[in-house]
């Protein structure tokens, strides 16, 4: 991801990534984090969101609002997830 893309991210919606990736991602890759947020692709971050909304209940609205912030950042990338 380049800088510019990274600009898309807010910081609350790049620390959402992070936390995303880290719990649902596929463990194969270090722990994400600011320095790191950057090095993963649109589409597995986009992957870990639906991962975390089909294992998050719909009764977690905080949860799920910022999930859709992470999403609709992805969103201006051209990444569904």
């Amino acid at each position: 991801m380049s800088a510019s893309e990274r600009a898309a991210y807010s910081p609350s919606v790049a620390l959402t990534i992070c936390k995303v990736v880290n719990s649902f991602g596929c463990g194969q890759h270090p722990m994400a984090s600011d320095a790191t947020v950057d090095g993963f692709a649109h589409d597995y971050v986009g992957e870990c969101i639906a991962r975390a909304r089909a294992a998050t209940p719909l009764t977690c609205t905080a949860a799920h609002r910022l999930l859709n912030d992470a999403s609709a950042a992805l969103a201006l990338l051209g990444v569904q997830s």
